[in-house]
Protein backbone atom coordinates (compact mmCIF):
# COMPACT_ATOMS: atom_id res chain seq x y z
CA UNK A 1 0.00 0.00 0.00
CA UNK A 2 1.22 3.48 -0.95
CA UNK A 3 0.57 5.50 2.07
CA UNK A 4 0.15 9.20 1.53
CA UNK A 5 2.02 10.67 4.03
CA UNK A 6 5.23 9.18 2.73
CA UNK A 7 7.90 11.45 1.07
CA UNK A 8 8.82 8.15 -0.57
CA UNK A 9 7.15 5.17 -1.10
CA UNK A 10 7.81 2.44 1.86
CA UNK A 11 9.60 0.12 -0.65
CA UNK A 12 11.77 2.11 -2.12
CA UNK A 13 15.50 0.98 -1.86
CA UNK A 14 18.63 2.79 -2.30
CA UNK A 15 22.22 0.98 -3.10
CA UNK A 16 24.94 1.32 -0.76
CA UNK A 17 29.08 0.84 -2.14
CA UNK A 18 29.65 -2.57 -1.74
CA UNK A 19 32.27 -1.22 0.78
CA UNK A 20 29.54 -0.57 3.43
CA UNK A 21 30.35 -2.69 6.28
CA UNK A 22 27.25 -3.74 7.36
CA UNK A 23 28.31 -5.90 10.50
CA UNK A 24 30.02 -2.63 12.00
CA UNK A 25 27.05 -0.30 11.50
CA UNK A 26 24.87 -2.77 13.11
CA UNK A 27 27.24 -2.93 16.13
CA UNK A 28 26.88 0.66 16.17
CA UNK A 29 23.45 0.74 16.62
CA UNK A 30 22.91 -1.50 19.00
CA UNK A 31 25.09 0.17 21.13
CA UNK A 32 21.63 2.26 20.86
CA UNK A 33 20.25 -0.87 23.03
CA UNK A 34 22.45 0.02 26.59
CA UNK A 35 21.05 3.60 26.65
CA UNK A 36 17.58 2.72 25.76
CA UNK A 37 17.06 -0.95 26.96
CA UNK A 38 13.23 0.01 26.15
CA UNK A 39 14.37 -0.67 22.11
CA UNK A 40 16.31 -4.14 22.63
CA UNK A 41 15.78 -6.47 19.97
CA UNK A 42 14.27 -3.70 17.42
CA UNK A 43 15.86 -1.47 15.41
CA UNK A 44 16.29 2.03 16.63
CA UNK A 45 16.77 5.47 15.59
CA UNK A 46 16.70 8.80 16.54
CA UNK A 47 14.83 11.91 15.04
CA UNK A 48 15.31 15.55 15.36
CA UNK A 49 12.65 17.60 15.10
CA UNK A 50 12.93 21.20 15.86
CA UNK A 51 14.55 21.79 19.48
CA UNK A 52 12.98 18.32 20.28
CA UNK A 53 14.54 14.47 19.56
CA UNK A 54 12.35 11.59 19.57
CA UNK A 55 13.33 8.00 20.18
CA UNK A 56 11.82 5.49 17.44
CA UNK A 57 11.46 1.91 17.12
CA UNK A 58 10.95 -0.74 14.80
CA UNK A 59 7.14 -1.78 14.62
CA UNK A 60 5.83 -4.33 11.98
CA UNK A 61 4.69 -3.15 9.29
CA UNK A 62 1.09 -4.33 8.65
CA UNK A 63 0.31 -2.45 5.46
CA UNK A 64 -1.85 -0.08 7.30
CA UNK A 65 -1.27 3.70 6.77
CA UNK A 66 1.04 5.20 9.30
CA UNK A 67 -0.22 7.06 13.16
CA UNK A 68 0.63 9.80 13.63
CA UNK A 69 3.55 8.94 16.30
CA UNK A 70 4.94 6.38 13.50
CA UNK A 71 7.20 7.12 10.45
CA UNK A 72 9.00 4.79 8.12
CA UNK A 73 13.42 5.82 8.32
CA UNK A 74 15.38 4.49 5.84
CA UNK A 75 18.28 2.32 7.61
CA UNK A 76 20.70 -0.11 6.55
CA UNK A 77 20.35 -3.47 5.51
CA UNK A 78 22.25 -6.33 4.91
CA UNK A 79 21.83 -6.60 1.44
CA UNK A 80 23.68 -3.25 1.03
CA UNK A 81 20.62 -1.22 0.84
CA UNK A 82 18.80 1.42 2.71
CA UNK A 83 15.54 0.34 3.05
CA UNK A 84 12.45 1.65 4.88
CA UNK A 85 11.64 0.72 8.56
CA UNK A 86 7.93 1.19 9.81
CA UNK A 87 8.98 2.87 13.26
CA UNK A 88 6.72 4.37 16.23
CA UNK A 89 7.75 6.87 18.83
CA UNK A 90 8.61 5.63 22.05
CA UNK A 91 9.48 8.73 23.83
CA UNK A 92 11.06 12.12 23.71
CA UNK A 93 15.44 12.44 24.50
CA UNK A 94 17.02 14.59 27.36
CA UNK A 95 19.39 16.30 25.97
CA UNK A 96 22.10 13.83 27.45
CA UNK A 97 20.52 10.69 26.01
CA UNK A 98 20.33 12.79 22.39
CA UNK A 99 24.10 13.67 22.44
CA UNK A 100 25.18 10.57 23.62
CA UNK A 101 23.22 9.12 20.82
CA UNK A 102 24.54 11.73 18.00
CA UNK A 103 27.77 10.44 19.51
CA UNK A 104 26.76 6.93 18.49
CA UNK A 105 25.38 8.07 15.26
CA UNK A 106 28.67 9.79 14.04
CA UNK A 107 30.63 7.10 14.38
CA UNK A 108 28.63 5.35 11.43
CA UNK A 109 27.97 8.41 10.00
CA UNK A 110 31.91 8.04 8.08
CA UNK A 111 30.19 4.31 6.66
CA UNK A 112 27.34 5.72 5.43
CA UNK A 113 27.62 6.70 1.67
CA UNK A 114 27.35 9.70 -0.08
CA UNK A 115 26.53 8.27 -2.84
CA UNK A 116 22.96 6.62 -1.69
CA UNK A 117 22.71 9.73 0.27
CA UNK A 118 22.66 11.87 -2.98
CA UNK A 119 20.01 9.39 -4.63
CA UNK A 120 17.57 9.67 -1.70
CA UNK A 121 18.21 13.59 -1.83
CA UNK A 122 17.07 13.11 -5.68
CA UNK A 123 14.44 11.08 -5.23
CA UNK A 124 12.72 13.65 -2.62
CA UNK A 125 13.49 16.55 -3.40
CA UNK A 126 13.97 16.13 -7.48
CA UNK A 127 16.97 16.97 -9.40
CA UNK A 128 15.34 20.59 -10.72
CA UNK A 129 15.71 21.51 -6.94
CA UNK A 130 18.97 20.47 -5.81
CA UNK A 131 21.32 21.60 -9.35
CA UNK A 132 19.05 25.36 -8.25
CA UNK A 133 20.58 25.06 -4.24
CA UNK A 134 24.16 23.83 -5.85
CA UNK A 135 23.91 26.76 -8.63
CA UNK A 136 22.88 29.50 -5.68
CA UNK A 137 25.07 27.99 -3.14
CA UNK A 138 28.23 28.74 -5.32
Amino acid sequence: MTDSTTLLPPDAFFRLSSTFNYTEYIECEQELWALFPECTGKRVNFIQAGLSAFLYAEVSNDGTMLANDETYVLMPHSDNCLRAIRMRCVRRLSLGEYRLSLYTALRTSAQMQEEAFQQVASAIVGEELLAHVHSVGQ
